[in-house]
């Protein structure tokens, strides 16, 4: 992140109640380096991650914790592969600020960079 993005995000989440929500291991490093950034500057700030090491249940688990959260907050941060999140939880987060770390493209990577999917395929649509 450059340092003008730091300080944005520094000035967005002061004195916020900020939810972290992100579907890698709790133990990745730019996630470490994201938490330790919002609780440094917000008022407070509740983790939504897994430790599982299956990425879908993964998934699951951060998607039943998110159905049954009702805690208050005022912005939400997606960390890495938020597209994985924002389509099916966009209604949880209206009124809300939601910042997001697009760390990768789902699309670039799984088309351009492994070519799993041809380009113009439904699966490449999609992602």
């Amino acid at each position: 992140m450059t340092s003008k993005a730091l300080q944005q995000i520094q000035e967005l989440v002061k004195g916020q109640k900020v939810l972290y929500i992100a579907s890698k291991n709790r133990d990745y490093l730019r996630l470490e380096q994201e938490i330790s950034l919002l609780k440094k500057h917000a008022e407070h700030v509740d983790v939504i991650v897994s430790t599982k090491k299956n990425y879908i249940l993964r998934l699951l688990y951060i998607y039943w914790k998110l159905l049954f959260y009702f805690h208050h907050y005022d912005i939400v941060f997606i960390g890495f592969a938020p597209q994985l999140v924002l389509p099916w939880f966009k209604w949880k987060f209206r009124n809300k600020k939601v910042l997001i770390d697009f760390f990768f493209f789902l699309y670039d990577n799984f088309v351009f960079d492994l070519q799993h999917f041809i380009m113009l395929s439904w699966r490449a649509k999609i992602l």
